[in-house]
């Protein structure tokens, strides 16, 4: 018996012409009762929780103690307080959102707005420039001027007003800032080529100064590429490499995700909860990278029958659609009621000779569907292989997951001839709306013993 190294982390290179191994709509986990210690575990559905205006949903946010747990979503220029509108945001940019416990002060790139509730205003601010990020700490509402390096601090508590002469400059570099955003007790100023970290001070006249030798030499690629998380931040570096912070950048991205980066002309980043997984989201042009926080490794989100994962931003829990109205929450396996389709791949090289493949067994999850009759009362997993690093392929060839109860299903196929040089890729794919945990392949696996009889 030989186990197939699955993909343990979505790969795709396409320099030097490297085997795609995709790990598309899963999420990796540690699971002790495998062998190797990790399974896949499917991603849920988009399941529509409310739709607000016609969208897109450009942003959602929601937090405890902010004017009483509103819910303030923008969908296309129109600004929605628990679904009402409550007026228009100028600006085509990324929508930064912040507030305290009577407002929120809300940017894209252009004139700044105010709402405390009631009133919904455009923010007087200095020399009428236009904002492109926004954040709060120690009870001062903080944002970008846009196109320049220089940010500015609100009236302690109001964030409608705002001091001409209450500003600073990014400090180490001239470089433009990209972002304001708050983490670990900080204040990030991420510039186009640096990052540099505030620190609240206490004095009203200024209250925030540069951390001393605290800079670093890299910055981020464009405007809504950072995001907050675990008492740091992860973000899309200037040079397409994805970082977390710390004593020093870290990168957590491969060269195919570079190349995946650098190849696109847009980019977003923003961080959705499932469970205990942490998913940060970089959207690209035509695909979502994920990145899971908590155990490190990397994964596609698609939808089916679009160019890209239709989901645009989040406010870590409800999820925007990147067209309609719809706010989406993760919950069943069908996806905005249409296939969620699950792909994971893995193979073996083969330097010289030849190796007989008599039978390939999965050690997936089976037996557990919700349909008790119909279509999917026994669902299907369907497998096809590459003989050639994946340039051609045979067809798909399906065999069963199990009705419901049959937890000792055994999906398998047989006679699938001999591998040689250079090797054999295989891909699975699921798109019966069932649970799916993948845990291995397994080549060539003896029979099985007396005490299935």
């Amino acid at each position: 018996m030989v186990a197939i190294p699955l993909g343990r982390s979505a790969y795709e290179r396409t320099r030097g012409a490297f085997p795609r191994l995709p790990v598309v709509n899963y999420i990796a986990e540690k699971a002790p009762t495998e062998e190797g210690g990790i399974a896949f575990q499917s991603r849920r559905g988009l399941s529509e929780s409310t739709e607000v205006g016609s969208g897109p949903i450009r942003a959602i946010f929601e937090e405890d103690g902010v004017l009483n747990g509103a819910q303030i979503v923008v969908s296309g220029a129109g600004v929605y307080a628990d679904g009402t509108l409550i007026g228009a945001l100028g600006g085509n940019g990324p929508v930064s959102i912040a507030g305290d416990a009577n407002q929120v002060i809300i940017a894209a790139g252009g004139d700044m707005v105010h709402y405390d509730g009631s009133a919904f205003t455009t923010v007087a601010f200095p020399d009428g420039a236009f904002i492109t990020s926004v954040a709060h700490l120690a009870g001062y509402f903080v944002a970008l001027r846009a196109g320049t390096q220089r940010w500015y601090f609100s009236t302690i508590g109001d964030g409608a007003a705002w001091d001409g002469l209450d500003y600073a400059s990014a400090e180490n570099e001239p470089d433009q800032l990209n972002d304001i955003i708050v983490a670990n007790d900080l204040l990030v100023l991420i510039g186009t080529s640096t990052t540099e970290f505030w620190i609240r001070t206490g004095n009203a006249d200024l209250p925030f100064q540069a951390v001393q030798q605290r800079v670093f030499e890299y910055g981020s690629i464009a405007a809504g590429c950072a995001v907050p998380v675990d008492n740091t931040h992860i973000w899309i570096g200037n040079d397409g490499i994805v970082y977390r912070a710390g004593q020093v950048p870290e990168p957590v991205s491969d060269d195919g995700h570079t190349a995946d980066i650098l190849g696109s002309t847009s980019w977003r980043m923003f961080l959705v909860n499932d469970e205990r997984h942490k998913l940060i989201h970089v959207r690209l042009d035509a695909k979502t990278l994920i990145f899971d926080v908590t155990g490190g490794t990397w994964s596609e989100f698609e939808s089916s029958g679009w160019t890209n994962y239709r989901v645009a931003c989040s406010n870590g829990a409800l999820m925007g659609d990147d067209e309609t109205g719809k706010l989406w929450e993760f919950s069943g396996y069908l996806d905005a009621g249409g296939p969620l389709e699950r792909r994971i791949s893995g193979g073996f090289p083969v330097n010289g000779g030849t190796v007989h493949i008599g039978s390939l067994r999965l050690r997936v999850e089976v037996g557990t569907t919700e349909y008790l009759t119909g279509d999917y009362s026994d669902p299907s997993i369907e497998m096809r292989f590459s003989d050639d690093f994946g340039n051609t392929w045979t067809d798909w060839d399906e065999t069963q997951l199990g009705e419901q109860g049959n937890y000792r299903t055994m999906p398998e196929w047989r006679a699938l001839g001999n591998a040689d040089y250079p090797g054999r890729i295989f891909e699975f794919r699921v798109t019966d709306p069932v649970s799916l945990r993948f845990s291995a392949a397994l080549v060539n696996e003896t029979t099985a013993g007396r005490a299935r009889g």
